[in-house]
């Protein structure tokens, strides 16, 4: 298929993270993840599955741009479940 390379940057500006939020109700200290999955209830299992422990809070908080993920240089990847 001939063009002008456009179609290859198709969906590339649409690409984005979570930023996950992880506490505990007895503690004051939570710790933020930058999770490069754009489904919000996918980056919290993400998060609960690798590193959240028991009674811990997850809070999907916000979407994050490609341009931190580049930053943090996060790329999306399948996990095996």
């Amino acid at each position: 298929m001939a063009g002008n390379g456009s179609q290859a940057r198709v969906g590339v500006g649409r690409l984005f993270g979570r930023l996950i939020r992880v506490g505990n109700r007895r503690s004051k200290s939570d710790t933020v993840y930058v999770v490069a999955e754009a489904d919000p209830v996918k980056a919290v299992d993400i998060i609960r599955h690798n590193v959240a422990g028991p009674n811990v809070e997850l809070e999907n908080l916000v979407r994050v741009n490609a341009q931190l993920l580049d930053a943090l240089s996060l790329k999306r990847t399948v996990c095996p479940t």
